[in-house]
């Protein structure tokens, strides 16, 4: 099953098909329920029921297909006559119609180099809470633009935010940093209320980085911030603790940021866990610090589903509670 690589047009006003967000047709309780988990997982994610009541979900894929493949078979588990048929494609319902028609663009404008998530819908400034922007790391020979976005975003895309991504094929630090002011700048010309930051080692480094040179931003959540390539760079340590001061010295009170770091990371320069203690504890700076999880260790450790299970809620909700509220996730 191919999906169409194509870009929409501008306006917002003839997106189809709708959102995921109704109460699905066929299936019993227990079946909503294990929609509304579905809801909260990463992408590419897929959703198929049966007219017998069947289910099943397939999600964390880099590809389309792959999670429409598992959502089928697991589907199918429950109601072996079937058919099964794809019902939420990501944010999409597609029950009854032809899931390979979806543009892989959502129509919706480009905010300077941000763009909408493949395969993602987009309410608009008007409709929707927000913007959230995934900024991705990068791995040697991988084209880190196909990537998704760690799936605990997708609690945010289930609330009401709009999701986007700023895609860079290499690393620029400097350049992803001032593209990112200006793109900010663009989403909140064109109405979207708050702005939040969200990135992985390169992605996350540059998010703090734009906090830290005044970018217009809501919230920032930085998940390994890394830019010195494994092994690190003997710089590694002292860019960091600079990149943790210069957060401080912006001294944005009203600016949520979620610092995550994790046990056995490649890229780390070794005491960047005292660091962030060091520099930003105590400060005016509301920081929610996820320091070295038990049982999610490694530079990726983000993308794995128990870290979105044990600490997404809170991640969400401290970003979008006044004051900011991390919970109790351990």
């Amino acid at each position: 099953m191919m999906f169409r690589a194509v870009v929409a047009a501008v306006s917002l006003a003839a997106t189809a098909p709708c959102l995921a967000q109704e109460r699905v047709p066929h299936i019993n309780d227990e079946g909503q329920r294990s929609y509304r988990n579905y809801l909260n997982q990463g992408l590419h994610r897929v959703f198929a029921i049966s007219e017998n009541g069947g289910y099943g979900a397939g999600w964390g894929s880099s590809a389309v297909e792959n999670a429409m493949k598992t959502a089928m078979e697991n589907c199918q588990k429950r109601d072996a006559k079937g058919p099964c048929k794809p019902y939420s494609l990501n944010g999409y319902v597609v029950w009854g119609k032809d899931p390979t028609s979806l543009p892989r663009y959502a129509e919706a404008p480009k905010l300077g180099r941000f763009i909408p998530s493949d395969y993602v819908p987009v309410k608009g400034p008007q409709k929707s809470k927000g913007l959230v922007v995934w900024s991705h790391g990068y791995r040697r020979g991988v084209d880190a633009t196909q990537g998704m976005p760690h799936p605990y975003v997708s609690r945010f895309l289930a609330a009401g935010w709009d999701v986007y991504r700023f895609n860079r094929e290499w690393a620029q630090t400097e350049s992803d940093i001032n593209d990112m002011l200006v793109a900010v700048d663009a989403a909140k010309a064109a109405g979207y209320s708050k702005v939040i930051l969200v990135g992985q080692s390169h992605g996350a480094w540059s998010s703090l980085a734009a906090l830290g040179k005044g970018v217009k931003a809501d919230a920032v959540i930085a998940t390994v911030p890394a830019k010195h390539g494994d092994p690190p760079s003997r710089e590694a340590r002292q860019d960091f603790r600079q990149l943790m001061r210069d957060v401080r010295a912006r001294n944005a009170t009203d600016v949520p940021v979620v610092i995550t770091l994790f046990e056995g990371d490649a890229f780390d320069p070794g005491g960047r866990f005292a660091d962030v203690k060091d520099i930003l504890g105590g400060s005016s700076v509301p920081l929610y610090f996820i320091e070295h999880p038990a049982e999610l260790p490694g530079h990726g450790a983000g993308a794995n589903e128990k870290f979105n299970a044990r600490f997404g809620p809170c991640i969400l909700r401290f970003v979008t509670s006044t004051p900011p509220a991390p919970g109790d996730c351990k």
